[in-house]
């Protein structure tokens, strides 16, 4: 299932990215109702042999899975969708000629430049022909644009707009950070930040995916935004804490 697939629609949705790769965890996400994945291997490099754990872990429990891929690493991106992903995430999009690379990558010719092999994504070219398998890639969209810089949203229209462009995601770390508020998620400059994108997205027809924890799912929804990012690692910690505050008190 491609991204344009996967966000195809009205309905809300909540994602789980993770750098973990053990199975038990995936399979507790899947179980736990999470719509799709998201590898980080942005600020952890996976190995290929973790990649392919992740992979074959959620497809066996039905459930797309993305990928963060380093914004350093795009030339590598056509190596990362053969293992079989449903979508990249690019971080530190800032203008559409990003968007414009990354393209070159993803897609084969003549929409890019990427070349074609046997692989896990295209089922090692057994069950369809290679003309299919670049057909179904070209007809679809697999990229998530992630704005996390004051000029990614003076330039969110062009990004939300860019062919290709399946959804956009903000980091609103990072962004808090290039404003001087590291962590002040909640701040009004980066709170208008955030709903200048969310503005971009809904006139050009692409879902936000804000990135956040469970306790900020009112606010977000109080601003039309009801596709949501949680993480595993904090998820988890707050399980555990809370669990150790139970028990102790």
């Amino acid at each position: 299932m491609a991204v344009s697939k996967l966000f195809n629609g009205n309905e809300p949705s909540i994602g789980m990215i993770t750098d973990w790769t053990e199975i038990p965890m995936l399979e507790m996400a899947a179980m736990a109702g999470v719509h799709y994945i998201v590898l980080d291997n942005e600020h952890r490099a996976a190995s290929p042999e973790g990649m392919e754990r992740v992979l074959a872990t959620a497809q066996g429990c039905d459930v797309p899975t993305l990928i963060r891929v380093p914004e350093f690493e795009i030339n590598s991106i056509g190596r990362v969708l053969d293992q079989g992903f449903d979508g990249i995430i690019i971080p530190h999009i800032e203008q559409a000629a990003d968007l414009d690379e990354v393209m070159k990558y993803v897609y084969f010719p003549p929409r890019g430049e990427r070349g074609i092999g046997q692989a896990r994504g295209n089922n090692y070219v057994i069950p369809m022909t290679t003309a299919e398998y670049v057909d179904y890639v070209n007809m679809e969209d697999f990229i998530v644009a992630q704005i996390e810089s004051p000029l990614g949203v003076k330039n969110a229209e062009e990004i939300a707009s860019h062919p290709g462009v399946a959804a956009v995601m903000v980091g609103p770390r990072d962004l808090s950070t290039e404003l001087g508020k590291p962590g002040d998620f909640f701040d009004d400059e980066v709170q208008g930040m955030i709903s200048e994108v969310n503005e971009a997205c809904r006139k050009y027809g692409k879902k936000l995916i804000m990135p956040c924890g469970t306790a900020a799912f009112e606010r977000y929804q109080n601003k039309g935004i009801n596709n949501f990012l949680v993480s595993a690692g904090p998820a988890f910690f707050g399980a555990i804490r809370n669990a150790v505050k139970l028990a102790t008190e």
